[in-house]
Formats: C-alpha cells, sequence, structure tokens
C-alpha cells in the first residue's frame, strides 16, 4: 500500500494539486481554484453500494466532491454509481496499478492537458480530426482527462521537441 500512497501523492500533485492535510486516513489535495481532492488512504477490499454510501458521507464531511479510491475488488452497482454521479466524482483504482507512476517510465511522454481557452483555440483552427486517446487510457486516468479534452503531447528525441495532440473519446 505504501507505493500505491506515494503514486497517488505524485499523481494529485501533477494534476495540479497541493496537498493541504494528510493523516493516517486520507490524504487532502487543493488546487489554485480551491477544488479539493480526498484519497482514501485504506485499501477498500470490496468496493460496493453500501461502500459507496460510507464514502459519500465521509466525503460530505470534509466538504469535498472529489475522491480516489483503492480497491481490490468492486461490484457492477458501485461501477454504475461512479459512472453516473453528477454531484460527485468518484475514481478508482486498484492496487495493482497504482504500484509504480506511470508517467515516469522513460517511454511515457509529456502529457498536458490544454486549457479551455488553449482548446477552443485548437478546435477552431484545426477541428476535430486528429488523433485520439480514450478515456480508460492509463495516461487518462492517471491525469483524470475526460471525454472532449486536448492533450498536447510532447516527444524528445536526440535534443530535439515533437509535439503532437490527442482529443479525448470516451470508452
Amino acid at each position: 500500500m505504501d507505493k500505491a500512497l506515494d503514486t497517488v501523492r505524485n499523481m494529485i500533485e501533477q494534476r495540479g494539486y497541493i496537498i493541504s492535510n494528510e493523516d493516517e486516513k486520507k490524504i487532502i489535495g487543493i488546487d489554485k481554484d480551491k477544488e479539493t481532492i480526498v484519497v482514501l488512504k485504506t485499501l477498500i477490499d470490496k468496493c460496493n453500494v453500501d461502500r459507496m454510501k460510507e464514502i459519500t458521507v465521509a466525503m460530505n464531511d470534509i466538504k469535498c466532491n472529489h475522491c480516489i479510491i483503492i480497491y481490490s475488488s468492486v461490484t457492477s452497482m458501485a461501477k454504475k454509481i461512479v459512472e453516473t454521479s453528477t454531484e460527485k466524482k468518484f475514481e478508482l483504482f486498484t492496487l495493482d496499478s497504482l504500484q509504480f507512476n506511470i508517467t515516469k517510465h522513460r517511454l511515457v511522454p509529456k502529457h498536458i492537458r490544454l486549457s479551455d481557452t488553449e482548446a477552443k483555440s485548437f478546435k477552431t483552427k484545426y477541428g476535430l480530426n486528429c488523433e485520439t486517446i480514450k478515456t480508460d487510457d492509463p495516461i487518462s486516468l492517471f491525469y483524470y482527462f475526460k471525454k472532449g479534452d486536448i492533450i498536447k503531447i510532447i516527444r524528445e528525441d536526440e535534443g530535439k521537441q515533437y509535439i503532437t495532440y490527442r482529443i479525448v473519446k470516451g470508452n
């Protein structure tokens, strides 16, 4: 679990959050827009509807609408809650998927989400006819890319930078 928590700390910091509070049960991050994210530090063996209700209550107690949950197994009903929730944002990660930070691998280029203004300008100039990346791609999950986001990818080879763009598509 320690490696997973280190990866999650990196993840939320790479998303632009600053860790504002950490105790034995949770990590809380806050971004420049004062949005908060909470990471539950306990491994949830079986993420089911009852567990999701408990998590929602805990999120309400700390006034947070975005939560990262590390689990061993998840029921289809719990997944449905995650997919259909409009008030709360839930992210589900298996313990195994957090054993290393995929963005630190030497073959993974830098991924940057364009701001709303930059994305609008990109869409006006180039349209929507460029390559895609899916929302369930490990990089999309790591950065919490959403459908419609424009991602700038910077590759380096022999000291030269190559820039490409991707549009995030649903699964």
